[in-house]
């Protein structure tokens, strides 16, 4: 029987040899197969590779291997691998099963079969790999010595590491649980905890308050007298712009000069006043940009129009009085001589300590319409 299954093997070896010979010479594709080792006990694996060099521009249709050959079973297929560079003329694909056999005896592995067409050749063409023998022998008893015993369990003693290694990460979910539940303890009670915070109240102050301060400021510090007129003239400036925003809501800190008397056009007030609001401006203009130096009385004269603007624009709260019946307006004359007049501000209104910028400026006058 020996005899009979090693000439059945030589047969196989020779056939994969001419196989192999007219696959270099007559195919372009070449399908090979190899064991790692041709003979194992029972129960060992081997690696079986499969391996498969075609031009890179022929299409091949890889072999699916098998869940078992016989009796030879495959316990693991690994995935197919590209060898060398994609971008080559050749391409190498590989892949490697690992079997095993569970009873002794010749077992042949077929030839895998790969399919593949040439390019844009419709025609299917067959590469196929070599047969392999592949043998199982069963592991050597030695009859002559006797059966042993077979001993029963033992026991042995149960140490930390095994506890440590089963139940770790349940005791670390433990931990994290409590940790959890203790923050959430302290969060609750920081939380009770309420706190008062007392609310300041703001008082808006009235804008021509303000301004009159900001100019009794920029007249005590004598800038021009020391020397810093460019600073004089951006101060008195910057006092009256902010007056403007918190009297008329007109942004006129980012205005230029000629944008804010444009607002002015057409708001009630006094035709003096927009005149000494226009000196004021357009003279600091100058003095800032075009580096000019005013005489030493232009210095008192624009603080003094600068108090004079605030005082005449200086806007008073009205008493609160009954409400009157709507009156229908023909035309645009009527509705102007209905509207309030702007409160002026008189020489009894004005402290002693600016009276001497004002003048004869504002004696009870009754602004004109601009408009």
């Amino acid at each position: 029987m020996e005899n009979i299954v090693l000439r059945y093997y030589r047969c196989l070896v020779i056939a994969g040899f001419i196989l192999i010979g007219h696959n270099a010479y007559t195919q372009d594709v070449i399908a090979t197969a190899k064991l790692d080792a041709s003979v194992i006990k029972i129960g060992d694996q081997v690696k079986l590779h499969l391996t498969v060099q075609y031009p890179s521009s022929y299409i091949i249709n890889w072999a699916t291997p098998p869940d078992s050959m016989g009796n030879v079973e495959v316990v693991e297929t690994s995935k197919v691998d590209t060898v060398g560079r994609k971008d080559s003329t050749v391409i190498t694909q590989t892949q490697t099963l690992t079997i095993t056999a569970f009873d002794s005896g010749y077992y042949p592995i077929p030839p895998f079969v790969f399919h593949y067409k040439k390019g844009k050749d419709t025609n299917d063409f067959v590469a196929e790999t070599q047969a392999i023998l592949l043998t199982v022998n069963t592991i050597p008893v030695d009859t002559a010595k006797g059966f042993k015993e077979i001993k029963n369990v033992m026991d042995t003693p149960y140490s930390f590491a095994e506890f440590w290694e089963q139940n770790k990460w349940f005791v670390i979910a433990g931990i994290l649980a409590v940790l959890l539940i203790i923050g959430l303890i302290i969060y609750l009670k920081k939380r009770k905890k309420v706190i008062h915070v007392v609310e300041e109240k703001i008082i808006k102050r009235p804008a021509h308050e303000i301004a009159l301060e900001e100019l009794k400021k920029v007249e005590e510090e004598k800038l021009w007298q020391g020397g810093f007129i460019k600073k004089y003239y951006s101060s008195v400036s910057d006092v009256i712009r902010m007056y403007i925003e918190n009297r008329y809501g007109i942004i006129a800190m980012e205005l230029t000069t000629d944008e804010i008397l444009l607002q002015f056009k057409n708001r009630m007030i006094h035709t003096e006043a927009k005149d000494k609001l226009t000196q004021v401006l357009q003279l600091s203009d100058l003095v800032k940009f075009a580096k000019v130096e005013p005489l030493p009385n232009e210095h008192d004269l624009t603080l003094s129009n600068a108090y004079n603007f605030v005082y005449s624009t200086t806007l008073k709260e009205e008493p609160i009085v009954q409400e009157q019946p709507q009156i229908e307006i023909t035309n645009q004359s009527q509705a102007i001589a209905n509207q309030p007049a702007p409160i002026v501000a008189t020489e009894s209104s004005i402290p002693d300590e600016h009276a001497k910028y004002m003048g004869s400026s504002v004696k009870n006058k009754t602004p004109e319409n601009n408009g």
